[in-house]
């Protein structure tokens, strides 16, 4: 009995053992699967592109020449209307030279017409009184204004030493020192060299006045004095400046600072009228010079006739002369950097007194035609975008949440190389004008390529390529796996495919792990 037991005992473990071993190898677990089913819908295909906002007239402005900055009209922010003077060049040099050259014109063209004319005895004689005359007002233009130089270097003289000095000690040597307080270690240094300048001017100009006669250059006696004159005008301008900064102390009373601002107050006034009248005197000799060329030239003519080939140079001569003036005239209106539309400013690198080369950027404008989006699409997407395309946009500076409408405007033919990859420049037109939308700002877009309604369709994953044809995987009633070669269509972004043949609405297809 008690083996009948053992024996019993030591078989259920066995058959148990075996039991699960039989389980195992016979008993495989069916391999499971993700299946999708096949529906219809509507698939929407969009292209997603990072670009930054730009003005749609733009434009950076720089001069065609070198010079000295003289005004600057406009700041960054200010609004310009189109032909408006944003910058501008010392251009006086070139003015003088075009009065010179519309002079020479003048001339040319009246000595053209006297050919063309003819000459009457008459007109011979009114002609020499002319010239007689225009060489009188000559004499007497050079005259005044020698007395002119001759009066502009007394009043100076009288205005720096008989008004200026009292304010230096030692202000004739080489080394002057202002005598009143100057809290302003640069200033004070800038005033006494400025006052040994004025020392050298001073004798210099006294011993050229010795030779100023009718026979020397006035012209240029004037034009040096008219630089004498700037330069102790600019002298007494920061003697101003100090005298208007003192305040009453112990030693100094008000009655003495107010004593002081008059008398510099005077020494300017001298020196500026003196300056003024060098350039009336200036103006009316160089004036008178041209009026004589004229009627010197006028005479010339009539008195030796004209011929027919005489006729030809003189119109040849005045269209030489004609091209000349508007050589001179281009000349000054490119001195000045001026707005080729209307907008606003938003850069103003100019400083009056700075000295600029040519081409270098200085002023900027946006125009007032808003803003549009330049985007750089990858050539895989370029192919999926047309011009009239509708588009929306988020700008990074007011978050997903706030949308503008958009259209592609524009696409360019060519490519752009960006890292040795092309890509396609696209601009897109904003749908009406936003105060929010600013230039450089940092635009999402998210342009819609295409749309197919009721169309049926799959996840991408779930097919594969094999030997070029689209495959996917289809479960059978014993649970395996058929393969079905389907046709695709268009693709969703957000991993939908179409599927143009192969399956139908319902069909369960197994997607890709």
């Amino acid at each position: 009995m008690k083996k009948i037991i053992r024996r019993k005992l030591f078989y259920i473990p066995a058959a148990i053992v075996l039991v699960i071993i039989l389980y195992a190898v016979f008993h495989r677990s069916a391999p499971q699967y993700d299946l999708v089913e096949a529906k219809a819908g509507t698939l929407i295909q969009e292209v997603s592109i990072t670009g930054s906002v730009k003005a749609v007239d733009h434009v950076e402005l720089s001069f065609e020449n070198g010079g000295r900055i003289a005004a600057v009209p406009v700041r960054a922010g200010d609004h310009v209307f189109s032909g408006q003077t944003l910058l501008s060049l010392d251009a006086s040099s070139d003015v003088y030279s075009l009065r010179q050259a519309e002079a020479t014109l003048l001339a040319d063209q009246a000595v053209l017409a006297q050919l063309q004319r003819g000459t009457r005895p008459a007109d011979l004689a009114v002609l020499q009184s002319k010239a007689l005359a225009a060489d009188t007002a000559v004499l007497d233009a050079r005259s005044d204004l020698t007395n002119k130089i001759q009066d502009a270097y007394t009043k100076t003289d009288d205005a720096v030493h008989n008004y200026g000095d009292q304010f230096f000690d030692n202000a004739r040597s080489s080394f002057p020192a202002i005598n009143i307080t100057v809290n302003d270690d640069q200033l004070r240094t800038k005033v006494n060299a400025a006052r040994v300048d004025v020392e050298k001017i001073l004798n210099t100009w006294n011993t050229s006045l010795s030779s100023l006669n009718s026979g020397s250059d006035t012209l240029l006696f004037a034009q040096t004095a008219r630089t004498y004159l700037n330069t102790v005008s600019a002298f007494f301008d920061t003697l101003a400046l100090i005298v208007n900064s003192l305040t009453p102390t112990q030693p100094l009373s008000q009655t003495t600072i107010t004593a002081y601002r008059a008398n510099v107050s005077t020494a300017r006034s001298a020196v500026n009228t003196a300056l003024t009248n060098v350039i009336s005197g200036l103006d009316s000799y160089n004036t008178a010079v041209s009026n004589r060329t004229i009627a010197e030239k006028n005479l010339k003519v009539a008195e030796a006739g004209s011929a027919p080939e005489e006729i030809d140079a003189a119109a040849a001569k005045v269209a030489g002369d004609q091209a000349n003036v508007d050589s001179m005239r281009h000349k000054i209106y490119v001195s000045s950097i001026h707005a080729p539309f209307a907008g606003v400013v938003t850069r103003q690198d100019g400083k009056i007194g700075e000295v600029v080369s040519a081409n270098s950027v200085l002023v900027s404008i946006i125009g007032d035609r808003g803003f549009q989006i330049e985007a750089n699409v990858p050539e895989a997407d370029i192919a999926k975008l047309s011009a009239g395309q509708s588009a929306t946009v988020t700008l990074d500076a007011y978050g997903n949440d706030t949308a503008f409408d958009a259209l592609v405007d524009r696409i360019d033919p060519a490519e752009t190389l960006i890292d040795n990859v092309a890509t396609y420049k696209v601009t897109f037109s904003f749908l009406g004008k936003d105060d929010r939308i600013r230039s450089g700002m940092t635009a999402n877009i998210d342009v819609l390529s295409a749309k197919k309604e009721n169309v049926l369709m799959i996840p991408i994953r779930a097919v594969s390529d094999v030997d070029g044809s689209k495959i996917v995987r289809v479960p059978a009633k014993d649970g395996s796996l058929i393969e079905k070669t389907i046709m695709v269509g268009l693709k969703s972004s957000d991993g939908q495919i179409e599927v143009l043949s192969g399956l139908a609405e319902g069909d369960m297809v197994v997607t890709n792990r």
